[in-house]
């Protein structure tokens, strides 16, 4: 399955005891997209948009032109750093299964 932002490879999610998959479906991806997303874009892209929404509509803009707009912006802004985040994400698990399995190194 791809996902509908980035359109990378949806996550297996993997029991770890058992070691069988029990989830293949991603995440919701609404507001920023109407489909299913992988584990990065959902917690770096959409979780961000929607606390963005939750304080938008707190402070009592609702104004659906002006929402869009400030959706449109906070979902490029999130995405352009989307690579970064992953590639740091990345180096991080590497070096934390390195310091668990030194021989591996």
């Amino acid at each position: 399955m791809e996902c509908c932002i980035c359109h990378g490879k949806i996550e297996t999610h993997i029991h770890p005891s058992t070691g069988k998959p029990y989830w293949t479906q991603g995440h919701n991806a609404l507001p920023v997209k109407d489909g299913r997303c992988c584990d990065n874009c959902n917690q770096f892209v959409v979780l961000p948009t929607r606390l963005k929404h939750i304080e938008f509509f707190i402070n009592g803009q609702t104004n659906d032109d002006s929402f869009h707009t400030i959706k449109e912006e906070i979902v490029d802004k999130l995405l352009d750093n989307l690579e970064e985040v992953v590639d740091k994400l990345t180096d991080r698990r590497k070096d934390n299964a390195q310091s668990f399995n030194p021989s591996s190194s």
